[in-house]
């Protein structure tokens, strides 16, 4: 059973994403999944076939992905920022059986050899007399998705995550937060970044809601919070402290749960003020190589360990060269 039919299983109708002014339950994002897992399987794809999907983040690449899931083929989710060669390398080292893409960016990948589906007609593949079958079952080390790096060092690199990699993962920061289903998590970074899409999965394996913000904006990650029942959220520094400044976000940041702080070191004025104003900060460090963060710290219980970057989860090691 994949990690969406559990969820629909037990909480058909429970809140899954809020996007702008729209609201989807886990049986509306499946509804468009499986008729998007019917359209790859009348178009040939296999398990572990690569799917690159090159379209924004949007409930249309939430869609995709899960798709993807439910037939178990790799989601390979990639920005629309990449350059034209950063863009041919992935392409090249992926090798993916196809790529999906919409009306408005698809002439940035029509010179490529591989086929290519535009969203917007992938629908009319499903249609037909039958439904194709659907055989496969969720395993451990089948590779999920990969995910680029975010390329500071270079061309991003592919890492290959597997069902097991999220999964362990997920409970490691289910035992660190203790998620909630009344938790909602406010994602505010892309679903192609690890830090995106590691959000989106643990909201599916625990039952609790994502609000997706597709651009940060200092404004409107107030109004988010003042207007829906965000308890959670994963800010780079730089993000934090745009909040802080912004008139009000001091008083919305001290009525959420747990405030994700990674992706980058924080200066100790920053993490000083968030002791002072008693802000639930969590220091988190990992890479996309580790699945999203691999160690945290809850800054309050720990204030005199402020500049560490946290303690590493169960199963994590860690040492110096």
């Amino acid at each position: 059973m994949s990690w969406l039919q559990d969820q629909l299983h037990h909480n058909p109708n429970g809140l899954y994403i809020e996007f702008g002014s729209h609201q989807y339950s886990y049986s509306a994002i499946d509804k468009m999944a499986q008729l998007y897992a019917q359209s790859l399987l009348r178009e040939n794809i296999q398990s572990q076939d690569r799917i690159l999907i090159y379209i924004p983040s949007s409930i249309d690449l939430i869609e995709i992905i899960h798709a993807c899931f439910e037939i178990g083929a790799v989601a390979v989710p990639i920005s629309l920022n990449l350059t034209e060669i950063e863009r041919n390398v992935i392409i090249e080292t992926i090798q993916p059986n196809l790529i999906i893409t919409n009306w408005r960016d698809h002439l940035a990948i029509s010179s490529y050899s591989i086929p290519v589906v535009l969203i917007e007609e992938l629908p009319n593949s499903s249609r037909g007399c039958s439904s194709a079958k659907n055989n496969y079952i969720q395993k451990e080390n089948d590779i999920a998705a990969i995910i680029l790096t975010s390329g500071t060092t270079g061309i991003p690199k592919a890492v290959q995550l597997t069902y097991g990699n999220f999964e362990t993962s997920c409970a490691n920061w289910n035992g660190f937060l203790q998620f909630k289903s009344i938790d909602q998590f406010l994602c505010c970074l892309p679903l192609h970044h690890i830090g995106g899409l590691a959000v989106l999965i643990r909201a599916l394996i625990y039952g609790f809601s994502i609000n997706l913000i597709t651009q940060f904006k200092a404004g409107i990650i107030l109004k988010a919070i003042q207007s829906h029942p965000v308890s959670i959220i994963s800010l780079v520094p730089t993000m934090l402290k745009r909040v802080l400044e912004f008139e009000g976000g001091l008083g919305a940041l001290q009525l959420l749960r747990w405030i994700l702080l990674g992706g980058g070191p924080s200066s100790e004025l920053l993490l000083d003020t968030c002791i002072k104003e008693k802000l639930n900060i969590v220091k988190v460090y990992g890479m996309t190589e580790t699945c999203s963060g691999t160690v945290g710290l809850k800054l309050l219980d720990e204030p005199q360990n402020k500049l560490y970057a946290g303690r590493p989860f169960p199963g994590a090691k860690i040492w110096t060269e």
